[in-house]
């Protein structure tokens, strides 16, 4: 699942600062449970792709991290 969020940061889907989608509607759009979505988000925070800010949301990264 962190696959599909990656790709979109990368080709410019989701631009940097940009909040992404609530869990649940990631997890409805992908057809995913909630804690696998949550799994992935957590996933993509280590890596330096979103970073989450309770209450405010999951936001992309400023720059995207070096692979």
């Amino acid at each position: 699942m962190a696959g599909i969020p990656r790709a979109r940061i990368r080709r410019g889907g989701w631009a940097p600062r940009r909040r992404i989608d609530p869990l649940e509607t990631l997890a409805d759009h992908y057809g995913l449970s909630r804690p696998t979505v949550r799994q992935a988000v957590a996933l993509l925070e280590q890596q330096g792709w979103v970073s989450v800010h309770h209450p405010r949301g999951t936001l992309v990264a400023g720059q995207s991290p070096k692979e």
